[in-house]
């Protein structure tokens, strides 16, 4: 039995796409910007906080994995952070998963929820993915409310979900968002 082409077709690695928001850009990475990224999210205040690890064990365990895709997000040339997906192409499971990291210039000003938009639109419309998850710390108020601007529900709380750098384990929300959810909240 030939798979059809569209079974065929999602499991294939994206090409990494550019995405123009009204204020924010996610492109690919250039050579080598990977690296700067890595230490970047381990010492700046707002996103060590929340990916409390090693500029190492970022560079080398989460952007070296080959099914996570990793973005930045700029504005006016300025990076403000990254932005991730991993994709389940499995075709009874198709979904894929967000992450997001900004930098502390990129809090508070509505752009961690544009990007959000803009990711989830591409993969929802270009990828083809039905259903989204996210699973920010149950301790970061202010991501959920992002995630649920966007369309993410909340679906159930993993206890002792993560490991944070002081070796404690803390709780995650785990999200989900429907193509109708996003919709309903605004999105295409």
């Amino acid at each position: 039995m030939t798979p059809n082409t569209s079974e065929s077709d999602m499991s294939e690695i994206p090409e990494l796409p550019t995405l123009h928001g009204e204020r924010v850009t996610v492109r690919p990475p250039r050579a080598g910007e990977l690296d700067t990224l890595s230490e970047r999210i381990a010492d700046d205040p707002q996103t060590s906080r929340w990916w409390s690890t090693s500029a190492a064990t970022v560079r080398d365990d989460w952007f070296g994995e080959p099914d996570y895709h990793v973005l930045v997000v700029e504005q006016g040339g300025a990076t403000l952070g990254i932005v991730a997906f991993g994709e389940v192409t499995t075709v009874e499971y198709r979904s894929a998963g967000i992450d997001i990291a900004l930098f502390s210039g990129g809090v508070g000003k509505g752009l961690g929820t544009e990007t959000m938009r803009l990711l989830a639109e591409w993969l929802m419309t270009e990828r083809g993915h039905h259903r989204l998850t996210i699973d920010p710390a149950l301790a970061n108020e202010r991501a959920i409310h992002v995630y649920e601007k966007v369309g993410f529900k909340s679906i159930g709380v993993a206890r002792q979900y993560e490991r944070a750098s002081d070796g404690t384990w803390h709780d995650n929300l785990l999200m989900d968002m429907l193509k109708a959810d996003f919709v309903e909240a605004g999105g295409r």
